[in-house]
């Protein structure tokens, strides 16, 4: 499904709506059956893209093209190696509600992309409380911060303490794996902290 706002009528708070929508999609119980849930992935960014009909005379869509379209449709495919389900770039984040849940998963260089690309997971209240929410997010940020410094020792006990209070936390396997492959190549000189993926 791709659903974009902010047009045809202008709406101030599109990313807060898109955000939200998300969050909506998340609560829900899609199932095949009681043993196969759905899991659903979406990746939200916002900026401007062309938006009008597009097609021929003999079928036209109205819809919107451009690479920020592209750019949220490689976020939502970098849920299925982080392990999330809502991934946001930091555009969507710093336009949206602060009442918005977030949690800074760090930058990323993503295939077809030469700039890096800021990512938060966008997170549901029916995750757990604010206050666990905040507690988890902000250890989770410190264990970030060591790895965006080189300093992949103490990266490593802080994302296996953020993984021990939260099992099933891909984005803190995702991150001791990436730790494990810096121990075999070491990132380059120049090295800003960034994740880069070869796959979409």
């Amino acid at each position: 499904i791709f659903a974009f706002w902010n047009a045809p009528e202008p709406q101030n708070d599109h990313a807060t709506r898109a955000c939200e929508a998300a969050i909506q999609i998340q609560n829900q119980p899609y199932r095949f059956s009681e043993s196969k849930p759905i899991n659903t992935r979406i990746g939200i960014h916002s900026g401007s893209a062309d938006v009008g009909n597009f097609g021929s005379e003999n079928r036209v869509d109205y819809t919107a093209i451009g690479e920020n379209i592209n750019l949220a449709a490689r976020l939502e495919g970098l849920n299925k190696h982080l392990g999330t389900r809502t991934l946001i770039s930091i555009d969507t984040r710093n336009a949206a509600s602060p009442s918005i849940l977030t949690r800074d998963l760090g930058k990323f260089r993503l295939k077809g992309f030469e700039r890096t690309v800021h990512v938060f997971e966008l997170l549901s209240s029916n995750d757990a409380t604010a206050a666990d929410l905040s507690t988890f997010s902000l250890n989770f940020t410190k264990a970030l911060e060591h790895f965006q410094a080189k300093e992949f020792d103490q990266a490593e006990k802080s994302f296996q303490e953020s993984h021990s209070s939260r099992p099933d936390d891909g984005p803190s396997e995702f991150f001791l794996r990436q730790i494990e492959s810096f121990r075999q190549t070491p990132p380059s000189p120049d090295w800003q902290g960034e994740v880069q993926l070869d796959e979409k």
